[in-house]
């Protein structure tokens, strides 16, 4: 096999009946998230924020995803969709920066040592 998945295998996920069953898997990833994040930063999971910031990182996920899926039908070996995956995830991921930096990051607890308290 030239790549993680092989060719024959990603050519079949990209046919309808799969394709829709990944939706429905990256969509309970996110909603998962969205229920891990609510709850990390006290908020309802149906708070616009928790669930926005999850179809954010899901949505990254998915391009990054839909990337490896054609550099595998292009024929492109592991080494060489890990190369490319290496560069364009970081790449990626930092333009969430500005909106999710600080998100979800928990206040320090005064009186630990090193907080200045």
């Amino acid at each position: 096999m030239d790549s993680f998945i092989g060719r024959n295998v990603t050519r079949r996920l990209f046919s309808p009946t799969p394709t829709s069953c990944l939706r429905g898997l990256h969509d309970r990833r996110e909603e998962a998230l969205t229920a891990a994040l609510a709850d990390t930063t006290d908020t309802p999971p149906d708070d616009i924020t928790p669930r926005t910031a999850a179809a954010l990182l899901g949505g990254v996920h998915r391009v990054l995803f839909t990337g490896i899926q054609e550099l595998t039908l292009a024929g492109r070996t592991t080494p060489e969709i890990a190369e490319v995956l290496a560069r364009e995830a970081p790449r990626a991921f930092d333009l969430l920066t500005p909106a999710l930096a600080e998100y979800g990051r928990r206040a320090p607890v005064s009186g630990r040592v090193g907080d200045g308290s």
